[in-house]
């Protein structure tokens, strides 16, 4: 005999199943007569859609008007919106915040495509200026008019241009990425402007005069520093990466550079060859003979040097107060190697690992006032008849 069921009991535990059942069972809403204030008649549908994030669906109500589909047109339309908007998984929610968007979804996948030196920037960028600013706002509240107010506080605080340009870059694509994947309309950031800010800071050339005070007063391993930067125009990650196989018949093969004392890859992920002077070959061999270390310049332990060491940090401090400079800094030699430079222009764009000769001629090659006044002079001379020879412009 079949035990009775109380179908009381029944209907209840089936309504308890069905509160806690998942979020993603099947819909199929029917389409019924509907008039709005108009007096028209519609075919209205509406169903619910889940979006990540809420805890609570959203109602979605649509209507077609009868003067265009009848019933069953309008069901058909029905049916294929609701497939669309409830299969697979919940619908992204524009009420996430940007930092939530950041950690979950856009910096894991940026992560694994960009480089240490690109991980730092945006780390740096995301940590100082973003989301102090941005990041409790939820991505649907996000305006042109607050991204551009980050901008403006940033420049109020007096930082320079290319801080603000890549700030403004990574909120952009940020952003972008919102929209990419339906969490936002559009991109409020797309049309945003930078303001008016402090220029970049621009690294002066060490005159001659300069030069030879500096490697005058340094002596030992400070010296050969120097000099390999002045006499290569290597950036000072790119020397303390330097192995005793990087030095070549035909030059030094720059290949790596040193971050945080680990090996990395060059700024443009390039290898070039930077032609020596005999003499500096020379130093550079003696002070590898003795080396036990693969490096060039290994630290006490054998390990490679860091850029922010203290180490690094007093041989700077050093050759300033030895060489009475107090603006000397690494980047100075690069700059001074490319302004006092004689050859051709786009010799020097390839030992410097430049991409084009507007960057090197533009930032790094700087004017010269004994170079200018002498052309001036030679100018003088053709225009008042005389015979003077025409010089290849360096």
């Amino acid at each position: 005999m079949m035990p009775q069921v109380d179908s009381g009991a029944l209907g209840v535990l089936l309504k308890s199943r069905g509160l806690h059942m998942s979020r993603s069972k099947y819909q199929r809403p029917e389409v019924y007569p509907w008039k709005g204030k108009s007096g028209e008649k519609f075919w209205k549908a509406e169903w619910r859609q889940y979006i990540e994030g809420r805890p609570k669906p959203k109602h979605r109500a649509v209507t077609w008007p009868c003067a265009k589909y009848t019933k069953a047109a309008a069901q058909a339309e029905c049916d294929k919106l609701v497939r669309e908007e409830t299969s697979g998984p919940a619908r992204p929610d524009g009420s996430m915040t940007v930092t939530e968007f950041w950690t979950k979804v856009f910096y894991p996948v940026r992560y694994a495509r960009i480089g240490l030196n690109s991980r730092l920037t945006y780390d740096a960028a995301w940590r100082h200026h973003i989301q102090p600013v941005i990041g409790k706002l939820e991505l649907q509240y996000v305006t042109k008019n607050s991204v551009e107010q980050m901008l403006d506080g940033m420049a109020t605080a007096g930082m320079s241009a290319s801080t603000l340009r890549m700030s403004l870059a990574i909120t952009k694509a940020v952003l972008a990425e919102a929209h990419e994947c339906d969490y936002i309309a559009k991109n409020p950031a797309r049309k945003a402007t930078l303001p008016r800010c402090n220029p970049q800071q621009d690294t002066r050339s060490l005159t001659e005069v300069e030069v030879c005070r500096l490697l005058e007063k340094t002596e030992g391993r400070d010296r050969l520093w120097w000099r390999i930067m002045v006499l290569t125009g290597l950036r000072i990650s790119e020397m303390l990466a330097l192995t005793k196989e990087d030095v070549l018949p035909i030059g030094l093969r720059i290949s790596k550079s040193a971050l945080h004392g680990q090996a990395s890859t060059t700024k443009n992920k390039k290898i070039r060859i930077v032609p020596l002077a005999p003499e500096l070959r020379k130093d550079i061999e003696q002070w590898a003979e003795p080396v036990d270390s693969g490096l060039l310049f290994p630290t006490e332990i054998g390990r490679m040097f860091w850029r922010q060491s203290e180490t690094v940090e007093a041989f700077i401090k050093h050759g300033r107060d030895l060489a009475g400079i107090p603006d000397l800094t690494p980047r100075m030699c690069r700059t001074t190697f490319a302004t006092l430079w004689s050859g051709d222009p786009s010799d020097v764009q390839g030992i410097l690992g430049h991409h084009n000769l507007k960057l090197t001629m533009d930032v790094y090659r700087k004017p010269v006032s004994d170079r200018q006044q002498a052309t001036v002079q030679d100018l003088e001379a053709r225009f008042s008849g005389k015979v003077v020879p025409m010089k290849r412009r360096a």
